[in-house]
């Protein structure tokens, strides 16, 4: 007899098994072999024809015993073969996603060759590339707020400050370590944080807002709320925006001060003393009295600005502004004109009389002496 084993594509046995025979006629057989569905081999039995049916046998069962043998031990070459030929590529991909976790996407899908896992490669390389992608959006948006004018916070749900940008560093005060999960509305005056209400209802809100820097300084800003919700309309977080507009404030108001009052004095001036003797003149209280406007000059100003100088003159001119002050009443207004030039706006003046009683307290107000720096002037008026 003869017995050989072969793999599925070797030409050559693998294994055999053979007793020298001189019968030139010798029965041929050849058996597939699989395992679990999978071909893992064949056997070829030769036998010589002998009367003896249990020789047969006997050899057959042999044969099965060696064949069930050399297949188990042909399963786990199998096995080792497919883990070799797995590991590899498998350890691959472990190293791959690796490199991606650490922001290296330059990777291959081309290093895996077997096609369920060239499959599972290309995912990998596609994924790869999106977040690698979105990576590179990150990084522009943060170079972006890092190098905006406008100071930029993100809080979460909670209202604690999540992230802050290196404008609002620099305008608040605070460090960046110290103002991560500091709540948002600390910064603000109690007045102003319905803000946050206001905008987690809406959506939205922007607006002039006070707010308190860190060395406790208060300021303005011009601060732009938007909220971000889940998909079941949860909040995410809030984007806040804003910049400090302390100083155009302060200049408005200064412009807005400037446009009524003189800036030397403080007392109103034109417009302002048009807008009130107007109001004085249409309003029920001046029924119930006279109203007086009276003209002051100072005579000998001229000369005082021309031998002390205009610094002299100025501070003689605030020290004239003051007495005419504390020489009316309330609802009453003292204005300037310009240069030496006054205007008294009097109201609920009784008669005549009364009128010069009032005008003559004015002027003695007025020549009283006056020290500037030192020196002392007498002040004339009409």
């Amino acid at each position: 007899y003869r017995l050989e084993v072969y793999y599925p594509e070797d030409s050559a046995p693998l294994f055999t098994l053979q007793r020298p025979s001189h019968n030139p006629h010798l029965m041929q057989l050849e058996q597939e072999i699989h395992y679990r569905d999978q071909h893992i081999g064949r056997i070829n039995i030769s036998l010589a024809p002998e009367d003896n049916r249990a020789a047969i046998q006997r050899y057959l069962l042999y044969a099965a015993t060696l064949a069930l043998t050399l297949a188990a031990l042909m399963s786990l070459a199998l096995r080792y073969s497919v883990h070799r030929e797995l590991k590899q590529p498998l350890e691959t991909l472990g190293a791959w996603a690796e490199q991606i976790a650490r922001g290296h996407y330059d990777k291959s899908a081309e290093d895996i060759k077997e096609n369920e896992l060239q499959k599972l490669a290309l995912q990998f390389s596609y994924m790869a590339h999106m977040i690698q992608e979105r990576e590179e959006e990150l990084q522009k948006l943060s170079s972006a707020t890092e190098q905006s004018p406008a100071c930029i916070m993100i809080t979460g749900a909670n209202e604690r400050i999540d992230y802050a940008n290196s404008a609002f560093e620099k305008v608040m005060g605070y460090g960046r370590a110290e103002i991560i999960g500091y709540p948002i509305r600390a910064l603000y005056t109690e007045s102003d944080k319905e803000v946050w209400n206001r905008a987690r209802q809406q959506g939205r809100w922007q607006g002039e807002i006070n707010a308190t820097r860190k060395n406790g300084k208060q300021m303005v800003q011009w601060l732009i709320v938007k909220a971000q919700y889940h998909n079941d309309g949860r909040l995410k977080y809030f984007i806040c925006a804003f910049t400090d507009i302390t100083q155009a404030k302060l200049q408005q108001q200064r412009l807005e001060y400037l446009a009524h009052y003189d800036p030397l004095t403080n007392l109103p001036n034109r417009e302002l003393l048009k807008a009130r003797f107007d109001q004085a003149t249409t309003s029920p209280q001046a029924q119930s009295g006279r109203l007086v406007v009276a003209f002051v000059d100072l005579d000998n100003f001229k000369q005082i600005n021309d031998e002390c100088g205009h610094d002299t003159g100025d501070k003689v001119l605030v020290e004239m502004a003051d007495r005419l002050l504390s020489n009316i009443r309330e609802g009453e207004t003292a204005a300037r004109l310009g240069g030496d030039e006054f205007i008294l706006l009097l109201s609920n003046i009784k008669n005549e009389e009364h009128c010069e009683l009032v005008l003559k307290a004015v002027q003695l107000t007025l020549a009283q002496p006056c020290t500037i720096e030192g020196r002392s002037f007498s002040i004339r008026s009409t």
